[in-house]
Protein backbone atom coordinates (compact mmCIF):
# COMPACT_ATOMS: atom_id res chain seq x y z
CA UNK A 1 0.00 0.00 0.00
CA UNK A 2 1.16 3.46 -0.75
CA UNK A 3 0.12 4.71 2.73
CA UNK A 4 3.28 3.96 4.91
CA UNK A 5 1.01 4.51 8.19
CA UNK A 6 -1.27 1.57 7.32
CA UNK A 7 -0.97 -0.74 9.73
CA UNK A 8 0.57 -4.38 9.07
CA UNK A 9 -2.43 -6.02 10.18
CA UNK A 10 -5.02 -4.29 8.00
CA UNK A 11 -2.35 -5.50 4.97
CA UNK A 12 -2.97 -8.81 6.19
CA UNK A 13 -6.80 -8.55 6.09
CA UNK A 14 -6.93 -7.02 2.84
CA UNK A 15 -4.84 -9.71 1.21
CA UNK A 16 -6.20 -12.07 2.84
CA UNK A 17 -9.59 -11.40 1.45
CA UNK A 18 -8.46 -10.97 -2.27
CA UNK A 19 -6.66 -14.93 -1.92
CA UNK A 20 -10.40 -16.28 -0.31
CA UNK A 21 -11.84 -14.55 -3.44
CA UNK A 22 -9.64 -15.75 -5.85
CA UNK A 23 -10.00 -19.34 -3.98
CA UNK A 24 -13.65 -19.25 -4.31
CA UNK A 25 -13.46 -18.09 -8.10
CA UNK A 26 -11.28 -20.92 -8.87
CA UNK A 27 -13.51 -23.63 -7.32
CA UNK A 28 -16.58 -22.21 -9.36
CA UNK A 29 -14.78 -22.55 -12.35
CA UNK A 30 -13.18 -26.06 -11.18
CA UNK A 31 -16.86 -27.29 -10.45
CA UNK A 32 -18.29 -25.58 -14.36
CA UNK A 33 -15.34 -27.42 -16.07
CA UNK A 34 -16.05 -30.54 -13.96
CA UNK A 35 -19.73 -30.38 -14.82
CA UNK A 36 -18.84 -29.90 -18.23
CA UNK A 37 -16.72 -32.51 -18.54
CA UNK A 38 -19.16 -35.41 -16.76
CA UNK A 39 -22.21 -34.13 -19.09
CA UNK A 40 -19.76 -34.55 -22.42
CA UNK A 41 -18.59 -38.02 -21.00
CA UNK A 42 -21.54 -39.36 -19.98
CA UNK A 43 -20.88 -42.58 -21.21
CA UNK A 44 -18.05 -43.55 -19.46
CA UNK A 45 -19.93 -42.63 -15.99
CA UNK A 46 -23.53 -41.97 -17.17
CA UNK A 47 -24.60 -42.32 -13.07
CA UNK A 48 -22.38 -39.49 -12.02
CA UNK A 49 -23.54 -37.53 -15.36
CA UNK A 50 -27.19 -37.79 -14.18
CA UNK A 51 -26.71 -37.21 -10.46
CA UNK A 52 -24.88 -33.31 -11.23
CA UNK A 53 -27.52 -32.59 -14.01
CA UNK A 54 -30.21 -33.73 -11.72
CA UNK A 55 -28.70 -31.77 -9.22
CA UNK A 56 -28.62 -28.69 -11.05
CA UNK A 57 -31.88 -29.30 -12.12
CA UNK A 58 -33.22 -29.39 -8.55
CA UNK A 59 -31.83 -26.43 -7.71
CA UNK A 60 -33.01 -24.18 -10.36
CA UNK A 61 -36.73 -25.65 -9.39
CA UNK A 62 -35.66 -24.63 -5.63
CA UNK A 63 -34.63 -21.15 -6.84
CA UNK A 64 -37.53 -20.65 -9.06
CA UNK A 65 -40.08 -21.78 -6.03
CA UNK A 66 -38.20 -19.29 -3.28
CA UNK A 67 -38.54 -16.84 -6.49
CA UNK A 68 -42.49 -16.93 -6.12
CA UNK A 69 -42.53 -16.81 -2.32
CA UNK A 70 -40.14 -13.55 -1.94
CA UNK A 71 -42.17 -12.21 -4.51
CA UNK A 72 -45.49 -12.99 -2.67
CA UNK A 73 -44.19 -11.87 0.82
CA UNK A 74 -42.81 -8.73 -0.85
CA UNK A 75 -46.14 -7.95 -1.88
CA UNK A 76 -47.91 -8.42 1.16
CA UNK A 77 -45.62 -6.26 3.19
CA UNK A 78 -45.54 -3.44 0.60
CA UNK A 79 -48.49 -1.40 1.84
CA UNK A 80 -47.75 1.71 -0.79
CA UNK A 81 -47.95 -0.65 -3.66
CA UNK A 82 -51.50 -2.24 -1.73
CA UNK A 83 -54.73 -0.51 -3.64
CA UNK A 84 -56.77 -1.93 -1.05
CA UNK A 85 -55.32 -1.27 1.58
CA UNK A 86 -57.03 1.42 4.23
CA UNK A 87 -55.15 4.02 3.66
CA UNK A 88 -55.68 4.07 -0.05
CA UNK A 89 -59.29 3.23 -0.41
CA UNK A 90 -60.56 3.06 -4.28
CA UNK A 91 -63.12 5.96 -4.46
CA UNK A 92 -64.74 3.97 -7.51
CA UNK A 93 -65.87 0.95 -5.30
CA UNK A 94 -68.09 1.05 -2.14
CA UNK A 95 -66.02 0.54 1.22
CA UNK A 96 -67.76 -3.24 1.70
CA UNK A 97 -66.47 -4.33 -1.60
CA UNK A 98 -63.08 -2.58 -0.82
CA UNK A 99 -62.60 -4.27 2.38
CA UNK A 100 -63.84 -8.07 0.28
CA UNK A 101 -61.31 -7.33 -2.46
CA UNK A 102 -58.71 -6.84 -0.05
CA UNK A 103 -58.98 -9.97 1.84
CA UNK A 104 -59.47 -11.97 -1.34
CA UNK A 105 -56.22 -9.98 -2.80
CA UNK A 106 -54.28 -11.73 0.83
CA UNK A 107 -55.46 -14.88 -0.32
CA UNK A 108 -54.23 -15.11 -3.77
CA UNK A 109 -51.32 -15.88 -5.11
CA UNK A 110 -52.38 -16.04 -8.83
CA UNK A 111 -51.10 -12.66 -9.78
CA UNK A 112 -47.26 -13.89 -10.78
CA UNK A 113 -47.41 -15.13 -13.91
CA UNK A 114 -44.37 -17.46 -15.80
CA UNK A 115 -44.71 -17.52 -19.32
CA UNK A 116 -42.69 -20.31 -21.35
CA UNK A 117 -41.59 -19.15 -24.80
CA UNK A 118 -40.79 -20.96 -27.90
CA UNK A 119 -38.54 -20.53 -30.66
CA UNK A 120 -41.33 -18.85 -32.93
CA UNK A 121 -42.32 -16.29 -30.49
CA UNK A 122 -41.82 -13.46 -33.33
CA UNK A 123 -44.68 -14.76 -35.14
CA UNK A 124 -47.90 -13.11 -35.52
CA UNK A 125 -51.29 -13.55 -33.54
CA UNK A 126 -53.08 -14.50 -36.59
CA UNK A 127 -51.23 -17.22 -36.82
CA UNK A 128 -53.68 -20.03 -37.63
CA UNK A 129 -51.07 -23.04 -36.54
CA UNK A 130 -51.02 -21.74 -32.79
CA UNK A 131 -54.08 -21.58 -30.57
CA UNK A 132 -55.00 -18.12 -29.70
CA UNK A 133 -55.54 -16.92 -25.81
CA UNK A 134 -58.83 -14.94 -25.43
CA UNK A 135 -56.70 -12.03 -23.71
CA UNK A 136 -53.69 -11.71 -21.99
CA UNK A 137 -53.04 -12.64 -18.42
CA UNK A 138 -53.47 -9.64 -16.17
CA UNK A 139 -52.79 -7.98 -12.98
CA UNK A 140 -55.52 -6.57 -10.61
CA UNK A 141 -52.97 -4.67 -8.87
CA UNK A 142 -51.97 -2.50 -12.25
CA UNK A 143 -55.40 -2.39 -13.32
CA UNK A 144 -57.04 -0.74 -10.19
CA UNK A 145 -54.12 1.67 -9.93
CA UNK A 146 -54.90 3.13 -13.88
CA UNK A 147 -58.55 2.96 -12.79
CA UNK A 148 -57.78 5.68 -9.84
CA UNK A 149 -56.14 7.61 -12.74
CA UNK A 150 -58.76 7.74 -14.38
CA UNK A 151 -61.63 8.54 -11.90
CA UNK A 152 -59.13 11.10 -10.92
CA UNK A 153 -58.60 12.50 -14.43
CA UNK A 154 -62.66 12.27 -14.94
CA UNK A 155 -62.91 14.22 -12.06
CA UNK A 156 -61.53 17.46 -12.99
CA UNK A 157 -63.54 17.83 -16.13
CA UNK A 158 -66.33 20.34 -14.68
CA UNK A 159 -68.51 21.51 -17.87
CA UNK A 160 -71.11 23.46 -16.83
CA UNK A 161 -74.63 23.57 -18.80
CA UNK A 162 -77.68 25.15 -19.07
CA UNK A 163 -80.93 22.75 -20.06
CA UNK A 164 -83.78 24.40 -21.69
CA UNK A 165 -86.58 24.71 -19.32
CA UNK A 166 -89.59 25.54 -21.14
CA UNK A 167 -92.04 22.81 -21.50
CA UNK A 168 -93.33 22.96 -25.02
CA UNK A 169 -89.15 22.07 -25.72
CA UNK A 170 -89.19 19.73 -23.17
CA UNK A 171 -92.25 17.59 -23.09
CA UNK A 172 -91.71 16.90 -19.79
CA UNK A 173 -95.80 15.46 -19.85
CA UNK A 174 -95.00 12.76 -22.26
CA UNK A 175 -91.92 11.79 -21.00
CA UNK A 176 -93.54 11.22 -17.34
CA UNK A 177 -96.60 9.37 -18.98
CA UNK A 178 -94.46 7.10 -20.78
CA UNK A 179 -92.79 6.36 -18.11
CA UNK A 180 -95.29 4.88 -16.14
CA UNK A 181 -97.22 2.86 -18.96
CA UNK A 182 -96.88 -0.50 -18.83
CA UNK A 183 -94.66 -1.79 -22.24
CA UNK A 184 -98.08 -4.32 -23.01
CA UNK A 185 -99.72 -1.22 -24.00
CA UNK A 186 -97.33 -0.05 -26.59
CA UNK A 187 -97.17 -1.49 -30.15
CA UNK A 188 -96.34 -5.13 -30.40
CA UNK A 189 -94.43 -4.07 -33.57
CA UNK A 190 -90.28 -4.68 -33.63
CA UNK A 191 -89.71 -1.26 -34.81
CA UNK A 192 -92.13 0.18 -31.75
CA UNK A 193 -90.65 -2.06 -28.96
CA UNK A 194 -86.75 -0.51 -30.01
CA UNK A 195 -88.12 2.63 -30.20
CA UNK A 196 -89.40 2.58 -26.65
CA UNK A 197 -86.57 0.53 -25.22
CA UNK A 198 -84.27 3.63 -26.59
CA UNK A 199 -86.76 6.09 -25.07
CA UNK A 200 -86.46 5.03 -21.75
CA UNK A 201 -82.36 4.98 -22.00
CA UNK A 202 -83.22 8.99 -23.20
CA UNK A 203 -85.33 9.59 -20.25
CA UNK A 204 -82.84 8.10 -17.67
CA UNK A 205 -79.88 10.73 -19.24
CA UNK A 206 -81.97 13.80 -19.42
CA UNK A 207 -82.94 12.58 -15.38
CA UNK A 208 -79.32 12.55 -14.48
CA UNK A 209 -78.74 15.69 -16.34
CA UNK A 210 -81.68 17.50 -15.10
CA UNK A 211 -80.21 16.17 -11.23
CA UNK A 212 -76.39 16.96 -11.53
CA UNK A 213 -74.69 19.41 -10.31
CA UNK A 214 -73.10 20.63 -12.77
CA UNK A 215 -76.38 22.00 -13.84
CA UNK A 216 -76.95 25.80 -14.35
CA UNK A 217 -79.82 28.16 -13.57
CA UNK A 218 -78.84 30.63 -15.78
CA UNK A 219 -78.36 30.00 -19.94
CA UNK A 220 -75.48 32.87 -19.59
CA UNK A 221 -73.73 30.82 -16.73
CA UNK A 222 -73.27 27.27 -19.18
CA UNK A 223 -70.33 26.34 -20.69
CA UNK A 224 -72.96 24.32 -22.68
CA UNK A 225 -76.52 23.81 -23.87
CA UNK A 226 -78.82 20.96 -23.11
CA UNK A 227 -81.99 20.50 -25.17
CA UNK A 228 -84.40 18.48 -23.46
CA UNK A 229 -85.48 16.29 -26.07
CA UNK A 230 -86.46 12.87 -26.20
CA UNK A 231 -87.68 12.09 -29.86
CA UNK A 232 -87.78 8.51 -29.20
CA UNK A 233 -90.43 9.22 -26.62
CA UNK A 234 -92.76 11.40 -28.77
CA UNK A 235 -92.99 8.56 -31.33
CA UNK A 236 -93.20 6.04 -28.69
CA UNK A 237 -96.12 7.51 -26.99
CA UNK A 238 -98.22 8.33 -30.12
CA UNK A 239 -97.12 4.90 -31.64
CA UNK A 240 -98.54 5.20 -35.32
CA UNK A 241 -100.41 8.13 -34.91
CA UNK A 242 -98.26 9.97 -36.97
CA UNK A 243 -100.18 12.96 -37.09
CA UNK A 244 -100.26 13.81 -33.44
CA UNK A 245 -96.37 13.21 -33.52
CA UNK A 246 -95.95 15.62 -36.39
CA UNK A 247 -97.98 18.15 -34.52
CA UNK A 248 -95.76 17.53 -31.05
CA UNK A 249 -92.46 17.86 -33.29
CA UNK A 250 -93.65 20.97 -34.95
CA UNK A 251 -94.32 22.48 -31.70
CA UNK A 252 -91.20 21.20 -29.71
CA UNK A 253 -88.58 22.82 -33.09
CA UNK A 254 -90.43 25.85 -33.94
CA UNK A 255 -90.45 26.98 -30.44
CA UNK A 256 -86.49 25.92 -29.97
CA UNK A 257 -85.86 27.69 -33.23
CA UNK A 258 -87.52 30.96 -32.03
CA UNK A 259 -85.78 31.36 -28.75
CA UNK A 260 -83.07 33.90 -28.62
CA UNK A 261 -80.33 32.00 -27.20
CA UNK A 262 -80.96 29.11 -29.61
CA UNK A 263 -81.01 31.83 -32.83
CA UNK A 264 -77.79 33.53 -31.41
CA UNK A 265 -76.19 30.45 -30.76
CA UNK A 266 -76.59 28.75 -34.42
CA UNK A 267 -76.94 25.39 -32.44
CA UNK A 268 -73.64 26.12 -31.99
CA UNK A 269 -72.49 24.30 -27.93
CA UNK A 270 -76.00 22.49 -28.26
CA UNK A 271 -76.38 18.66 -27.43
CA UNK A 272 -79.00 16.61 -28.57
CA UNK A 273 -80.03 13.33 -27.37
CA UNK A 274 -80.51 10.72 -30.34
CA UNK A 275 -80.32 7.33 -28.74
CA UNK A 276 -83.25 5.98 -31.57
CA UNK A 277 -80.55 3.98 -34.24
CA UNK A 278 -79.93 6.13 -37.48
CA UNK A 279 -81.94 8.67 -36.34
CA UNK A 280 -79.44 11.31 -37.94
CA UNK A 281 -78.15 9.22 -40.73
CA UNK A 282 -79.38 9.63 -44.68
CA UNK A 283 -80.19 5.48 -43.81
CA UNK A 284 -83.38 6.85 -41.27
CA UNK A 285 -84.43 9.70 -43.55
CA UNK A 286 -87.15 8.38 -45.31
CA UNK A 287 -88.61 6.59 -42.15
CA UNK A 288 -88.23 9.60 -40.06
CA UNK A 289 -90.20 11.90 -42.38
CA UNK A 290 -93.56 9.60 -41.77
CA UNK A 291 -92.91 11.12 -38.26
CA UNK A 292 -92.23 14.85 -39.38
CA UNK A 293 -88.82 15.08 -37.65
CA UNK A 294 -86.35 14.99 -40.91
CA UNK A 295 -87.27 18.56 -42.23
CA UNK A 296 -86.01 20.09 -39.07
CA UNK A 297 -82.28 18.29 -40.04
CA UNK A 298 -81.05 21.42 -41.35
CA UNK A 299 -81.53 23.84 -38.37
CA UNK A 300 -80.03 21.49 -36.18
CA UNK A 301 -76.65 20.86 -37.80
CA UNK A 302 -74.13 22.31 -35.55
CA UNK A 303 -75.92 20.53 -32.82
CA UNK A 304 -73.70 17.71 -30.75
CA UNK A 305 -75.30 14.08 -31.22
CA UNK A 306 -75.44 12.10 -28.49
CA UNK A 307 -76.13 9.04 -30.24
CA UNK A 308 -75.86 5.22 -30.82
CA UNK A 309 -73.04 4.37 -32.98
CA UNK A 310 -69.48 6.51 -33.56
CA UNK A 311 -69.54 8.61 -37.47
CA UNK A 312 -65.94 8.35 -37.53
CA UNK A 313 -65.66 4.94 -37.26
CA UNK A 314 -67.91 3.90 -40.00
CA UNK A 315 -65.98 6.17 -41.96
CA UNK A 316 -63.27 4.01 -41.39
CA UNK A 317 -65.04 0.65 -41.36
CA UNK A 318 -66.93 2.29 -44.99
CA UNK A 319 -63.62 1.93 -46.05
CA UNK A 320 -62.72 -1.55 -45.71
CA UNK A 321 -64.31 -4.61 -47.81
CA UNK A 322 -63.30 -7.58 -45.00
CA UNK A 323 -66.89 -7.16 -43.75
CA UNK A 324 -70.67 -8.41 -44.81
CA UNK A 325 -71.66 -4.92 -42.69
CA UNK A 326 -69.54 -2.78 -45.30
CA UNK A 327 -72.38 -1.59 -47.17
CA UNK A 328 -74.40 -1.39 -43.75
CA UNK A 329 -71.58 1.01 -42.85
CA UNK A 330 -71.24 3.16 -46.33
CA UNK A 331 -75.30 3.55 -45.94
CA UNK A 332 -75.01 5.24 -42.20
CA UNK A 333 -71.15 7.16 -42.48
CA UNK A 334 -72.81 10.25 -43.56
CA UNK A 335 -74.61 11.91 -40.65
CA UNK A 336 -77.36 14.70 -40.95
CA UNK A 337 -75.37 16.94 -38.64
CA UNK A 338 -71.63 18.13 -38.03
CA UNK A 339 -71.13 16.64 -34.38
CA UNK A 340 -71.29 14.09 -32.77
CA UNK A 341 -70.55 11.73 -30.50
CA UNK A 342 -71.15 7.55 -29.02
CA UNK A 343 -72.91 6.51 -25.99
CA UNK A 344 -73.26 3.19 -27.63
CA UNK A 345 -76.55 1.20 -26.67
CA UNK A 346 -77.73 2.20 -23.09
CA UNK A 347 -79.38 -0.34 -20.99
CA UNK A 348 -83.17 0.71 -20.34
CA UNK A 349 -83.98 1.25 -16.43
CA UNK A 350 -85.76 -1.89 -16.08
CA UNK A 351 -82.46 -3.99 -15.78
CA UNK A 352 -81.10 -4.21 -12.33
CA UNK A 353 -78.14 -3.08 -11.28
CA UNK A 354 -75.76 -5.58 -9.55
CA UNK A 355 -72.05 -4.46 -8.71
CA UNK A 356 -69.54 -6.45 -10.37
CA UNK A 357 -67.36 -8.06 -7.50
CA UNK A 358 -65.27 -11.48 -7.77
CA UNK A 359 -67.75 -12.99 -4.94
CA UNK A 360 -70.91 -12.35 -7.26
CA UNK A 361 -68.57 -14.01 -10.05
CA UNK A 362 -67.52 -17.04 -8.12
CA UNK A 363 -71.45 -17.42 -6.55
CA UNK A 364 -72.86 -17.70 -9.77
CA UNK A 365 -74.66 -21.01 -11.12
CA UNK A 366 -74.69 -20.40 -14.88
CA UNK A 367 -71.02 -20.48 -16.35
CA UNK A 368 -72.93 -18.55 -19.67
CA UNK A 369 -75.58 -16.52 -20.26
CA UNK A 370 -76.80 -16.54 -23.95
CA UNK A 371 -80.56 -16.42 -25.00
CA UNK A 372 -81.43 -15.03 -28.83
CA UNK A 373 -84.25 -14.22 -31.28
CA UNK A 374 -84.37 -16.84 -34.37
CA UNK A 375 -84.39 -14.25 -37.12
CA UNK A 376 -82.11 -10.88 -38.02
CA UNK A 377 -82.22 -9.10 -41.22
CA UNK A 378 -78.43 -9.41 -41.58
CA UNK A 379 -75.76 -12.15 -42.22
CA UNK A 380 -76.00 -12.45 -38.36
CA UNK A 381 -77.79 -15.73 -37.96
CA UNK A 382 -74.86 -18.40 -38.53
CA UNK A 383 -73.44 -16.66 -35.32
CA UNK A 384 -76.57 -16.26 -33.15
CA UNK A 385 -77.31 -20.28 -33.68
CA UNK A 386 -74.08 -21.21 -33.16
CA UNK A 387 -73.65 -21.91 -29.64
CA UNK A 388 -77.53 -23.73 -29.48
CA UNK A 389 -76.67 -26.70 -31.03
CA UNK A 390 -76.92 -29.63 -28.87
CA UNK A 391 -73.56 -31.24 -29.80
CA UNK A 392 -72.00 -27.68 -28.84
CA UNK A 393 -73.73 -27.27 -25.70
CA UNK A 394 -73.15 -29.98 -23.91
CA UNK A 395 -69.26 -29.55 -24.22
CA UNK A 396 -69.86 -26.60 -22.01
CA UNK A 397 -70.29 -26.30 -18.18
CA UNK A 398 -73.63 -25.79 -16.94
CA UNK A 399 -75.22 -22.49 -18.25
CA UNK A 400 -77.93 -20.91 -19.47
CA UNK A 401 -78.66 -21.19 -23.22
CA UNK A 402 -81.97 -20.66 -25.24
CA UNK A 403 -84.66 -19.00 -27.59
CA UNK A 404 -86.88 -16.73 -26.11
CA UNK A 405 -88.27 -17.68 -22.65
CA UNK A 406 -90.30 -16.22 -20.17
CA UNK A 407 -88.94 -12.55 -18.50
CA UNK A 408 -88.53 -13.65 -15.19
CA UNK A 409 -86.42 -16.96 -15.74
CA UNK A 410 -84.35 -14.85 -18.38
CA UNK A 411 -83.59 -12.09 -15.98
CA UNK A 412 -82.91 -14.46 -12.85
CA UNK A 413 -80.66 -16.70 -15.19
CA UNK A 414 -79.06 -12.95 -16.58
CA UNK A 415 -78.33 -11.91 -13.21
CA UNK A 416 -76.62 -14.90 -12.08
CA UNK A 417 -74.33 -15.96 -14.67
CA UNK A 418 -70.15 -15.68 -15.17
CA UNK A 419 -69.74 -14.92 -18.37
CA UNK A 420 -72.77 -13.56 -20.58
CA UNK A 421 -72.15 -13.97 -24.89
CA UNK A 422 -72.98 -10.90 -26.60
CA UNK A 423 -73.44 -12.05 -30.36
CA UNK A 424 -73.43 -9.19 -33.52
CA UNK A 425 -76.98 -8.57 -34.76
CA UNK A 426 -78.72 -6.51 -37.60
CA UNK A 427 -76.13 -4.52 -36.48
CA UNK A 428 -72.67 -4.49 -34.76
CA UNK A 429 -73.80 -3.83 -31.75
CA UNK A 430 -76.11 -5.01 -29.66
CA UNK A 431 -78.03 -4.18 -26.09
CA UNK A 432 -76.99 -7.30 -24.80
CA UNK A 433 -73.40 -5.72 -24.03
CA UNK A 434 -74.47 -2.83 -21.14
CA UNK A 435 -77.19 -4.97 -19.75
CA UNK A 436 -74.26 -7.64 -19.18
CA UNK A 437 -72.21 -4.77 -17.48
CA UNK A 438 -75.55 -3.20 -15.76
CA UNK A 439 -75.76 -6.59 -13.86
CA UNK A 440 -72.33 -7.38 -13.32
CA UNK A 441 -71.49 -10.06 -15.84
CA UNK A 442 -68.12 -10.28 -17.77
CA UNK A 443 -69.01 -9.70 -21.88
CA UNK A 444 -67.78 -11.87 -24.43
CA UNK A 445 -68.32 -10.37 -27.44
CA UNK A 446 -68.71 -11.89 -31.30
CA UNK A 447 -68.60 -9.11 -33.74
CA UNK A 448 -65.02 -7.85 -34.82
CA UNK A 449 -66.49 -4.33 -35.70
CA UNK A 450 -68.07 -3.32 -32.26
CA UNK A 451 -65.63 -0.95 -30.63
CA UNK A 452 -65.34 0.53 -33.62
CA UNK A 453 -68.18 1.27 -34.69
CA UNK A 454 -70.11 1.86 -31.60
CA UNK A 455 -67.92 2.52 -28.27
CA UNK A 456 -69.11 4.00 -25.22
CA UNK A 457 -67.81 7.58 -24.15
CA UNK A 458 -64.26 6.23 -26.09
CA UNK A 459 -62.21 8.87 -24.72
CA UNK A 460 -62.81 7.67 -21.23
CA UNK A 461 -63.36 3.73 -21.67
CA UNK A 462 -61.51 1.33 -23.80
CA UNK A 463 -63.54 -1.57 -24.96
CA UNK A 464 -61.24 -3.75 -24.57
CA UNK A 465 -60.40 -3.26 -20.78
CA UNK A 466 -64.30 -4.84 -19.99
CA UNK A 467 -65.08 -6.94 -22.56
CA UNK A 468 -63.89 -10.29 -23.71
CA UNK A 469 -63.30 -10.51 -27.26
CA UNK A 470 -63.59 -13.77 -29.32
CA UNK A 471 -63.71 -13.71 -33.67
CA UNK A 472 -66.29 -13.74 -35.56
CA UNK A 473 -64.53 -16.62 -37.61
CA UNK A 474 -62.56 -18.87 -34.93
CA UNK A 475 -66.21 -18.88 -33.13
CA UNK A 476 -67.58 -20.05 -36.26
CA UNK A 477 -65.28 -22.85 -36.52
CA UNK A 478 -65.52 -24.15 -32.88
CA UNK A 479 -67.68 -22.06 -30.67
CA UNK A 480 -67.06 -24.80 -27.88
CA UNK A 481 -63.48 -24.18 -27.83
CA UNK A 482 -63.61 -20.51 -27.54
CA UNK A 483 -66.14 -20.47 -25.35
CA UNK A 484 -64.17 -23.32 -22.73
CA UNK A 485 -60.82 -21.28 -23.16
CA UNK A 486 -62.81 -18.70 -20.31
CA UNK A 487 -62.27 -21.45 -17.54
CA UNK A 488 -58.36 -21.22 -18.12
CA UNK A 489 -58.45 -17.42 -17.24
CA UNK A 490 -56.50 -16.89 -14.27
CA UNK A 491 -58.34 -15.66 -11.40
CA UNK A 492 -56.38 -12.21 -10.88
CA UNK A 493 -57.63 -12.12 -14.86
CA UNK A 494 -60.85 -12.68 -13.92
CA UNK A 495 -60.64 -9.87 -11.19
CA UNK A 496 -59.34 -7.16 -13.25
CA UNK A 497 -61.71 -7.37 -15.77
CA UNK A 498 -64.51 -7.28 -13.07
CA UNK A 499 -62.99 -3.93 -11.80
CA UNK A 500 -62.67 -2.56 -15.04
CA UNK A 501 -66.21 -3.35 -15.46
CA UNK A 502 -67.18 -2.12 -11.78
CA UNK A 503 -65.16 1.23 -13.76
CA UNK A 504 -67.62 0.99 -16.54
CA UNK A 505 -70.66 0.32 -14.50
CA UNK A 506 -70.06 4.06 -12.70
CA UNK A 507 -69.16 5.59 -16.15
CA UNK A 508 -72.38 3.90 -18.28
CA UNK A 509 -75.16 3.74 -15.84
CA UNK A 510 -77.09 7.14 -15.89
CA UNK A 511 -78.40 6.31 -11.97
CA UNK A 512 -75.44 4.77 -10.93
CA UNK A 513 -75.19 5.33 -7.32
CA UNK A 514 -71.52 6.92 -7.24
CA UNK A 515 -72.30 7.86 -11.23
CA UNK A 516 -69.98 9.36 -12.95
CA UNK A 517 -71.92 8.97 -16.56
CA UNK A 518 -72.40 13.16 -16.91
CA UNK A 519 -68.60 14.10 -16.05
CA UNK A 520 -68.01 11.65 -18.95
CA UNK A 521 -71.21 12.59 -21.07
CA UNK A 522 -70.02 16.31 -21.31
CA UNK A 523 -66.00 15.61 -21.63
CA UNK A 524 -67.35 13.37 -24.81
CA UNK A 525 -69.68 16.31 -25.67
CA UNK A 526 -66.71 19.47 -25.17
CA UNK A 527 -64.08 16.75 -27.64
CA UNK A 528 -66.68 16.52 -30.09
CA UNK A 529 -66.58 20.30 -31.06
CA UNK A 530 -63.20 19.80 -31.94
CA UNK A 531 -63.41 17.69 -34.26
CA UNK A 532 -66.43 17.88 -37.07
CA UNK A 533 -68.02 14.65 -38.63
CA UNK A 534 -68.71 17.05 -41.60
CA UNK A 535 -68.44 21.02 -42.59
CA UNK A 536 -70.34 22.59 -40.09
CA UNK A 537 -72.31 26.02 -41.41
CA UNK A 538 -70.56 29.13 -42.12
CA UNK A 539 -71.62 30.61 -38.92
CA UNK A 540 -69.04 30.20 -36.21
CA UNK A 541 -69.94 29.68 -32.40
CA UNK A 542 -71.05 32.78 -30.91
CA UNK A 543 -70.08 32.41 -27.19
CA UNK A 544 -69.08 35.43 -25.63
CA UNK A 545 -69.65 38.12 -22.81
CA UNK A 546 -73.08 39.33 -23.03
CA UNK A 547 -74.21 42.77 -22.43
CA UNK A 548 -77.15 43.61 -19.65
CA UNK A 549 -79.47 44.44 -22.85
CA UNK A 550 -78.98 41.21 -24.76
CA UNK A 551 -79.45 39.17 -21.37
CA UNK A 552 -82.56 40.55 -20.64
CA UNK A 553 -83.91 40.24 -24.11
CA UNK A 554 -82.66 36.05 -24.05
CA UNK A 555 -84.08 35.64 -20.37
Amino acid sequence: PSNKSSSPSLVCKVRSRTTLLLIILGTLVLMNVRISFWDLSSSKDNHHAGHVILSVDEQAAKLKDDFIQAIQDASERDEDDDIFDNSHEAPWMPKQQQQQQKSEQSKDTSFVHFEEKSDDDNSEDDDASKPRLLLKPLSSRKVAKKIQKRVEALSEHKTKYYIYGDERIAQQRILTKLKQRPKEKDCNSDYFVNVRRDADAEILVLEALRNHRFRQQRPEMGEMMILPISAASVIAWFGEDTNQTKATFDTMFHTLFGSAWFGWMQGHDHIMLSLETQMFSNLRRPKLELHGLAKYYGALQNVSIANDMDWAGCRKLAKKQNSDFTEYFRDVQTPENSYGFSLGLLPSDDIPYIEATYEKFQNASNFLFYWTKTHFNRESNPYRLAILYESVAKQLPPSSIGIETNRSQWLQDFSNSKFCLVIRGDTPHSHALMRSIKVGCIPVVVSDTYATYAPTFKSTLNMEDYVIFIKEQDFLEDPAREINKLQDLPADTIRAKLLEIAFAQRVSIPDHPSSLFVEAFMKEAKLSREKPIRAPSLVSSRRRTTTKKEEGMMI
